[in-house]
């Protein structure tokens, strides 16, 4: 078998990243075992068939019109596709970023009955819809105008639109004068979206994972190891040159200042977990690293959108033995954020391997091909237009294939589909208050001292955070134990023992 050109792995690359995501849409945000009793027997192989596609009849913006990509794949199309204008002399990225604003605005019928669509976008995220209102506001822009400037987010979501500048050079060329970010193209891209360290240095390293892969001749004599220790140099280097720049003066005045933890950190036990053939022990070893880094949600899986946890399992299926397949069926059984980590993984295996390695019945069913195919190979405004008048056709497609199932949800369970409410807030606690039902420590958030935050910096606030959570987890369990220890007394003398304290009662 000859080898694969170039060529032939840039757009496996392209095609991988749209068809992972495909896949990974109707499961997103599901757990392992909720994902085994949905779709036993594996549904992937018959991903085409409609009727297979309802895994939750009882939600029905829950389930997905086979072979369609979300918004994540739409703003990877736009950044590969759209290119600078002769005429205007409108950039690459102000192109693209208006292709989404106009998909953002272009409202669909019944839009009230749609919450989880922003205009023809299918579920974009919170920095993707901050970004479409810094865009909209203000148009025609330059791109260092209108860059994140408050963006929290710590996801690896930029790294798929950042793979763009691989396929679309103009895309490089326009980025290029933006200042302070010299470091890599990849960087400015997740820069429209996000602010943080991590999500940048992520994208920039993603990017270059691509790139060595392009390059290597033989995806199946790829030498892993190697390349995993070109990624943390890599991602170590970038990171000096960021510090360099102007972020930091905007992340201190954010209060952030520098991380705790530098996310090449994440990259540094890769070598080692190379060799361990036991996916539980990678588990837990990546889960307890990506808690030095401080999250603001625990991060309690492999497939969280945290990018110091995405990012190394990802190159760890990528730099693995398994087959695109494998590796792609692998991550999609295994939940959470699956619509990102099967694009990662699905793209970067294609640029490692190749056309030949893609599944053709994947690629057959991935509805948005013909339109996306034409950007790459035919590029400029009429590729564009029906690229856009594709994306808002499948919308329309997919609610058509929803409305009989919210048309019965309406008639078998009309709460399920109203707004959830929102939570009261907890009263506030008094300190030391005393109490009448055990001889116990009062629980962690009186004697954390929540109210000596109010000056701290976001990060600490959110380490604090995180630290009272496991404390009161830690608390409850001890002061059940307690409990039982004291009602088993009770019982050897013969006394009535005191009820034990309920869920609801804590």
């Amino acid at each position: 078998m000859s080898l694969p050109t170039r060529e032939s792995k840039l757009r496996a690359l392209f095609l991988g990243v749209l068809v992972g995501d495909a896949l990974g849409a109707p499961l997103n945000g599901l757990k392992a075992g909720h994902i085994g009793q949905l779709v036993p027997g594996g549904w992937y192989d018959e991903y085409l068939q409609p009727e297979t596609a309802v895994l939750q009849p009882e939600k029905p913006n829950r389930n997905h019109l086979p072979g369609l990509h979300s918004a994540l794949g739409t703003a990877f199309l736009a950044f590969c596709g759209c290119r600078t204008d002769a005429v205007t002399t409108q950039h690459a990225s102000a192109r693209a970023a208006k292709a989404l604003v106009d998909l953002a605005a272009n409202t669909v019928p019944h839009a009230e009955d749609f919450p989880h669509l922003t205009g023809h976008l299918r579920k974009p995220g919170k920095p993707l819809r901050e970004a479409l209102e810094r865009w909209g506001a203000d148009f025609p822009w330059e791109p260092a105008e209108h860059l994140a400037q408050e963006q929290s987010s710590e996801g690896a979501f930029p790294c798929v639109p950042a793979l763009a500048v691989l396929l679309n050079a103009d895309l490089t060329d326009t980025l290029t004068p933006i200042p302070d970010f010299d470091v890599a193209p990849a960087v400015a891209v997740a820069r429209f979206t996000h602010l943080r360290e991590s999500s940048l240095v992520a994208a920039a390293v993603i990017v270059e994972a691509a790139r060595l892969l392009l390059d290597c001749p033989d995806g199946k004599r790829l030498d892993a190891k190697a390349t995993a220790r070109a990624l943390h140099a890599y991602a170590r280097a970038t990171e000096d040159r960021l510090r360099k720049g102007e972020l930091p003066n905007r992340w201190s005045e954010l209060g952030w200042g520098f991380p705790v933890q530098r996310f090449s950190e994440c990259l540094s036990p890769l070598v080692s977990l190379l060799d361990v053939e036991d996916l539980g022990l990678v588990e837990k070893t990546l889960v307890k690293q990506a808690a030095e880094f401080q999250p603001d949600r625990p991060v309690t899986h492999l497939q969280h959108g945290f990018a110091p946890i995405l990012i190394p399992w990802v190159l760890l299926k990528v730099l693995g033995p398994d087959s695109h397949s494998a590796a792609v069926e692998d991550v999609l059984n295994r939940g959470g954020e699956t619509s990102l980590a099967a694009a990662l993984v699905s793209g970067l295996l294609g640029a490692r391997y190749g056309m030949e390695h893609l599944r053709e019945e994947w690629l057959a069913g991935l509805r948005i091909r013909r339109e996306a195919e034409a950007l790459l190979d035919s590029p400029g405004e009429a590729a564009e237009e029906a690229w856009s008048a594709a994306e808002v056709q499948l919308t329309t497609r997919e609610e058509a294939f929803r409305k009989p199932l919210y048309e019965r949800a309406k008639r078998d369970a009309p709460e399920a589909l109203k707004p959830k409410k929102e939570k009261k807030p907890e009263p506030k606690l008094e300190p030391n208050r005393p109490t009448d039902k055990l001889p116990f420590a009062p629980p962690p958030q009186l004697w954390l001292g929540t109210e000596a935050e109010a000056e701290l910096a976001p990060w600490e606030k959110q380490r604090l955070k995180a630290e009272r959570g496991r404390k009161r987890i830690d608390w409850k369990e001890q002061r059940r134990e307690h409990q039982r220890h004291l009602a088993e007394k009770q019982a050897e003398l013969g006394l009535n023992p005191e009820p034990f304290i309920s869920e609801e009662e804590d």
